[in-house]
């Protein structure tokens, strides 16, 4: 089975942390939904992704980018594959700079 995941990352004190992730009907979805996640005050980035594995046993592998958003560890920076970390506990963080474009090519992100 292929799952389709839309990823944010919040830039806290130690770097870029995954936050909550969104599985996605298919991979469009899950593209548009990393944009809009980039676009969040709160996040400095986001990935999507498609990933092919049997929940029922926990056997996955490794991520497919199909897309990437503002700020995201180099992991998954220049499409092929990256192994998604499970999400740590929410921290305190400041909000990203939104008053750029995201680096996905233009899409311009309101302010807060």
């Amino acid at each position: 089975m292929i799952y389709y995941v839309a990823l944010p990352f919040q830039n806290v004190e130690v770097g870029l942390v995954p936050g909550q992730p969104v599985e996605c009907p298919h991979g469009a979805a899950a593209i548009r939904r990393a944009e809009a996640m980039s676009c969040d005050a709160a996040n400095a980035g986001a990935v999507a992704f498609s990933r092919k594995g049997n929940p029922d046993v926990g056997e996955f592998d490794d991520a497919t980018v199909l897309k990437v958003f503002g700020e995201v560890p180099d992991d998954f920076r220049g499409g092929g594959t990256a192994t998604p970390h499970d999400p740590p506990q929410r921290r305190d963080h400041e909000p990203a700079d939104r008053s750029r474009l995201a680096a996905s090519g233009g899409v311009a992100c309101g302010a807060g």
